[in-house]
This record gives structure tokens, C-alpha cells and sequence, in this order.
């Protein structure tokens, strides 16, 4: 929907486009937009506004994510500022996040704002009072940020943080431990780690944890279980209660995703319909879809979008003819609600003649499951 960039010069002064600063080195702020969600599109990358100096230095905010409801809190907050309830009017997490930021006098500041958001998120955020560049994700590494670590070409490039590999050189994903901070002057990267999280036991004593970043969850050895008799899970009450909890957290998610006011109104002379959900009519996807329409008012309907490659059979693949049942089963559960099925088919073909780009995007993850997942999204 929109691209947009920014040139810092080594010093950190006024910046622009000017290609003459360019030549003397500096730091080019890159980002690609596309509208998903509010009333309307908010560039990137984001900058403070003029300032009493023409040539003072701006904070800049290049930002991917989705704070869900943790935001639409200031819209009530007494003690919120008129710029941040105005973005949320607007639904703009972007803007919303980046007055906060904005204000921070130092780099401690900006830490605790970052290791306070809730919901998938990467960004990098120029601290023009310290000259550092700060990057940070969600605990979880639920959104894509790489550092290019080298390069086989003399590009010009000495050290780069990206959503996705743009070249051949060798990226990593940026560690979920913290905030990074680097010194544009020294070149030199130090990490403010996030803060433990206190989690609430049923039997009143809080406890502090760390949470385990993705990486290390493969090598934790395998967890040993007790089979429980099918017809014992009905009426075991520890089971239902453990399955009260899992509906109540999964519903809240759902809930924060699919809020109202982030979504516009559909009209009935637009073929647009703001929410669709990848389906592939397994249990994930099914009980998703239903908390959805727990969630979301009766007047929008909801895509369910399946993708196929498999051409030798018609398009009949078991995840396809799974989805179809699902389907189904939501229209007979739920008839008020306008479901509509979207196939999406890709001959095979297609996706080995696109599998170079789309492995692109994936690096550094390789495996078939990585692949499969990012096809179904690229072929979208």
C-alpha cells in the first residue's frame, strides 16, 4: 500500500533524501506499509514533527506489529495525552506507540515503554537525545527482525536490522531477551534485558518467571504425560477446569484481534470484507473461526481462506476437503453469520517457479513446514 524512507547522516542531523548526504554515510530508515487495519493508512517510517531547530534531529520509528486492545486503555485514561487518544480515534497503533516513545528523554525510558507492549511486535526506534538505534520484538518472536551479520557482496552496507533478507548474506534473528541498543557513532550493541513477569497462582503466592525465548524450547527434552480414558475427560473437574482457563485465554485473544473499532464498517455496495481467517478445517482453525464470531458483531462476514497446491488431485487434498467439512459445520452452528468459503488454488508448478522468493522472505528459516506455511501466505 505504501513505501516510504528516510536518510539519517552520520551525525544525526537534520536527514532527508538528499542523495549528496547520502554519499557521506549515515542510516537509511526503510518501511513497507500495508493497511490492515484503522480508518487509514499511517506511513513510515514515522517522524517527531518539526522541532525549534530546522536542523535538529528527529526520532524515527519503523514499527510492524499489533498492540490489540493493551492501546484503546487511553481512550478512557484521564492521564492520556491528547496525541495518543487521537490515534487511537484513528485506530493507529503506530501513532499511538510512537508518542510514547517520542517522549522519552533517555534510553532506559524507551526501554520500559518496549518491554511493556503487549501483542506481536518488531520494531527499531532512533533515539535522536542518545544517537542510538533501538530494536526490539515481542518475547515470543512473533514478528520477523534479522540481523545481517556479513555479506559475499561489496555492497556498501556495513550492518543492517530487517523484517526480511533482502541479499545473500548471512542473517539471525534478533534474540527475544530485550531491548538492543546500538551506538550509530561507536558501532557498538548492547541489550537491556526485558524485565522478569509476574504471574499469578491459583494459590495466591505470585511468581516471578522468565519467559523462554522460541529458540530453546527444542532442546528442553521431551515433556513425559499420562493418558487420560477418553470418557473420563468429560467429568473430571480438574480437566474442566484447565479447559475453562484455555477457552477464557483463547477467547480474550480472539476478542483483542478482532476488535470492533480497528475494522471499518462493511458496505454493501464493497465486495471488501475486512477479516478473513486461514483455514485449513483442523481444530485450530475451526475453534478460531467459531471465537470469532463470538467476538464480532453479526454484520461482518467472515472469509475462511484455504489454500491448495496439490494439482494432481484436483484440488482435493485432504486439508481441502477438511476445510469444506469445517465449513460446513460453521454455517450449521452459527446460520445468522455470513460465511464464505475462498478457494485459493495454485498449481504446483507456480510454487517451484516462485519458491526462490518466497524462501527469500522465509531465510533464515528453511525447513518444509516453513515453507508450506509462508506459500499459503505469499500465494494469498
Amino acid at each position: 500500500d505504501y513505501y516510504g524512507e528516510y536518510f539519517l547522516p552520520i551525525g544525526g542531523g537534520g536527514g532527508g533524501n538528499d542523495n549528496d548526504e547520502r554519499n557521506d554515510g549515515g542510516v537509511l530508515f526503510c518501511s513497507s506499509v500495508l493497511h490492515i487495519r484503522g480508518a487509514r493508512l499511517t506511513p513510515q517510517p514515522v517522524l517527531s514533527s518539526s522541532s525549534s531547530s530546522p536542523g535538529e534531529a528527529k526520532n524515527i520509528l519503523c514499527y510492524n506489529g499489533e498492540l490489540f486492545e493493551q492501546c484503546y486503555d487511553d481512550v478512557t485514561n484521564e492521564d492520556a495525552s491528547p496525541a495518543s487518544k487521537n490515534s487511537i480515534g484513528n485506530g493507529s497503533d503506530t501513532l499511538w506507540l510512537f508518542d510514547l516513545l517520542n517522549a522519552c528523554r533517555s534510553l532506559s525510558q524507551v526501554s520500559e515503554i518496549i518491554s511493556q507492549l503487549e501483542g506481536p511486535f518488531a520494531l527499531s526506534f532512533y533515539h535522536a537525545a542518545s544517537h542510538c538505534l533501538c530494536y526490539a520484538r515481542d518475547r515470543f518472536g512473533r514478528r520477523s527482525l534479522l540481523e545481517r551479520i556479513e555479506s559475499e557482496e561489496n555492497d556498501g552496507i556495513d550492518w543492517a536490522i530487517t523484517s526480511v533478507a533482502f541479499d545473500d548474506g548471512r542473517y539471525e534473528d534478533v534474540p527475544v531477551t530485550g531491548v538492543h541498543v546500538r551506538d550509530l557513532t561507536e558501532g557498538i550493541t548492547t541489550t537491556l534485558p526485558y524485565p522478569t513477569v509476574t504471574i499469578a497462582r491459583e494459590d495466591g503466592n505470585d511468581e516471578d518467571v522468565v519467559l523462554v525465548p522460541p529458540a530453546t524450547i527444542g532442546t528442553m527434552g521431551a515433556i513425559e504425560s499420562t493418558p487420560i480414558p477418553a470418557n473420563e475427560l468429560s467429568s473430571d473437574p480438574v480437566i474442566l477446569h484447565r479447559a475453562g482457563q484455555l477457552h477464557h485465554l483463547l477467547s480474550r485473544a480472539v476478542r483483542r484481534r478482532v476488535h470492533p473499532s480497528t475494522l471499518p464498517t462493511p458496505s454493501p455496495s464493497s465486495n471488501i470484507i475486512p477479516l478473513g481467517i486461514l483455514f485449513s478445517g483442523g481444530l485450530d482453525s475451526t475453534v478460531l473461526a467459531a471465537l470469532t464470531h463470538h467476538h464480532l458483531p453479526p454484520r461482518y462476514p467472515i472469509e475462511l481462506l484455504t489454500v491448495c497446491f496439490d494439482t494432481p488431485s484436483n484440488y482435493q487434498s485432504p486439508d481441502r476437503k477438511a476445510a469444506a467439512r469445517g465449513y460446513e459445520e460453521l454455517t450449521r452452528l452459527y446460520p445468522a453469520r455470513e460465511w464464505k468459503l475462498v478457494l485459493v488454488n495454485v498449481p504446483y508448478e507456480q510454487v517451484v517457479a516462485q519458491g526462490r522468493e518466497v524462501r527469500g522472505c522465509l531465510r533464515p528459516r528453511e525447513t518444509h513446514m516453513d515453507f508450506n506455511v509462508g506459500s499459503a501466505f505469499w500465494f494469498l
